[in-house]
Order: structure tokens, then C-alpha cells, then sequence
């Protein structure tokens, strides 16, 4: 189906909400396995990172692609790291939070992706650069 869409973009202002908001999934998720690669992460640790990471999706879902497949892409790909950020509360096992985070990190790949096509793929430079 991609192929019969149009290609689409984002707007500068939407580009830069949703670069903030991927990047900081993504820096979250790695300070937090930093700060544990000496010791594993706990339970309530994964619930820290639950709660930093609810927001950002929040923000992600908020600021979705208009454009048909990539919004659906976008759509399918956050719902399944909400369920990931579920199963990091909820599951009783540290390894199945650990995969949880794991897809996260699968999904976040494939979101750059989309972000790709819609010509969104880099974080803009900021006032600095």
C-alpha cells in the first residue's frame, strides 16, 4: 500500500515536536541501560522508566501523521510501544520487562523510518549550529 501513496511530510513545527519527542525516548532508554550495565535493573526501575516514557508517547500520539500510511505505520508502531511500557509495570518476570524495553528500542527504529519518509528523518540543527 505504500507505494500508492503520495509522498507526504511533516511541517517544520510537527517535525521538530516529534524529533524531540523520539529523541527522548530514546536518550531515556539509553541512560537508563547505562546507568544499570553494571547492575541489572529492578522492578521499580522499570516503572521509573515506565512513567519518564508516558509522556513522550503521549506527545508522539498527540503530534501523529496526518498523511494515511504513514499515519497508520506511525499509529501501530506506538501502540506497541504503549504496550511495551504496560508490560514494563505489569509483568511479574525482570526479563519480560527487559524485552519490553528491547521492543521499544525494535519500534523506535522503525519510527525513524517513517519519520524517513516523511522527510523528518534528522534532528533539525538547532539555534547553535
Amino acid at each position: 500500500h505504500a507505494a500508492d501513496q503520495q509522498a507526504s511530510t511533516l511541517s517544520r513545527e510537527a517535525c521538530a515536536l516529534v524529533r524531540y519527542d523520539i529523541d527522548a525516548v530514546s536518550a531515556r532508554i539509553r541512560k537508563a541501560l547505562a546507568e544499570h550495565a553494571k547492575v541489572p535493573m529492578r522492578a521499580a526501575d522499570y516503572e521509573t522508566l515506565a512513567v519518564e516514557l508516558d509522556s513522550h508517547f503521549e506527545a508522539l500520539h498527540t503530534n501523529l501523521p496526518t498523511a494515511g500510511t504513514q499515519r497508520a505505520q506511525a499509529s501501530v508502531l506506538l501502540s506497541d510501544m504503549r504496550d511495551s511500557v504496560s508490560l514494563m509495570r505489569r509483568a511479574a518476570r525482570l526479563d519480560a520487562k527487559r524485552l519490553a524495553v528491547h521492543r521499544i528500542e525494535q519500534d523506535h527504529r522503525l519510527y525513524e523510518l517513517v519519520l524517513k519518509t516523511l522527510d523528518c528523518a534528522e534532528t533539525p540543527p538547532s539555534a547553535a549550529d
